[in-house]
C-alpha cells in the first residue's frame, strides 16, 4: 500500500528512482503512483503545429519497460532511455511502467455507480517471464479505521505464465458499501509478443468475439469478475 509506505501519490521521478542519477535532474515529469509517468505537453515541448508537436521525455530506470498509455505500444525498455515523444491536443503523454497492474474505472462519469466497473491495466516486463503485480484497496470512503473495522477489501493482482489473477488478502465485501467500481468487465494487457488460441475464465473457455490482439495488446471483453472473489483469466498460443 503506498499510503503504508508513507510515499504520496504524486511523486518526482527521484524518489522512486533514488540510485538512478539522471532522474535527479528531471523536473518536469512526474508518476502517479508508481505505475505511470505524466510528461506534460506544455513544459519542454518543441515549437510547431498543435498537433505534431513533441517533447524529450526521459525514461528511468536501467530494466524497467515503458509502455505508451493510450497505444500501448513499448515505447522504452532501457536502460535510461530518453526519447522524442508526440504530443498532441487530444491527450497528455502518459506511461505505463512494466510489471505494473493498474485498477482502472471503465466509465468514471456513469452518475449511478452501478454503472461503473473496473479494466484491469496490465503491462508485462520485457524479460521472457512476462511478469506483472498490482493491489487494489476499498472501503466506504467514510469510516477512519476501516481495517480495524473489517470494512475494508484488500486485493492482490499478478500476472505470469499467460495468466491474470486476482485473489483477495484481506477484508471482504458486503459489510460496506464501497465508492468503487468492484466488478472487472474487461481486461487489457500490454506486451503480449505471441497470439492468442484461446481464452480462458476460471477454467471456462471465453468467445473469439471477447478477445482481440492487435501491435502486442491484448484486449479482453466481456467479463462481469468480482474482486471479492478469486479468479484467474488464462490464455495459450
Amino acid at each position: 500500500m503506498q499510503s503504508q509506505a508513507s510515499l504520496p501519490l504524486l511523486r518526482p521521478l527521484l524518489l522512486q528512482f533514488p540510485a538512478d542519477k539522471p532522474a535527479r535532474s528531471v523536473s518536469d515529469q512526474w508518476l502517479l503512483g508508481d505505475g505511470l509517468m505524466v510528461a506534460p505537453a506544455g513544459i519542454g515541448s518543441t515549437t510547431g503545429k498543435a498537433d505534431t508537436m513533441s517533447r524529450d521525455v526521459y525514461f528511468p530506470g536501467s530494466k524497467i519497460s515503458w509502455y505508451d498509455y493510450w497505444s500501448g505500444k513499448l515505447v522504452a525498455a532501457g536502460p535510461k532511455t530518453v526519447r522524442s515523444m508526440p504530443t498532441p491536443v487530444s491527450h497528455a503523454p502518459v506511461f505505463v511502467r512494466g510489471g505494473a497492474i493498474l485498477p482502472l474505472v471503465v466509465d468514471p462519469t456513469a452518475l449511478k455507480p452501478a454503472a461503473r466497473s473496473l479494466r484491469l491495466l496490465a503491462a508485462m516486463t520485457v524479460e521472457e517471464t512476462g511478469t506483472a503485480s498490482g493491489t487494489l484497496f476499498l472501503d466506504d470512503g467514510e469510516a477512519l479505521d476501516t481495517s480495524g473495522a473489517n470494512k475494508h477489501l484488500l486485493v492482490n493482482f499478478t500476472l505470469g505464465d499467460r495468466q491474470l489473477s486476482s485473489k483477495p488478502v484481506s477484508g471482504q465485501l458486503g459489510g460496506f458499501a464501497p465508492t468503487f467500481p468492484s466488478v472487472v468487465s474487461r481486461c487489457t494487457i500490454l506486451g503480449v509478443k505471441v497470439g492468442v488460441t484461446s481464452l480462458l475464465f476460471n477454467g471456462k473457455k471465453l468467445p473469439k468475439a471477447d478477445c482481440t490482439l492487435k501491435g502486442g495488446v491484448l484486449q479482453v471483453v466481456g467479463l462481469s469478475a468480482s474482486v471479492g472473489e478469486p479468479w484467474t483469466l488464462q490464455w495459450t498460443i
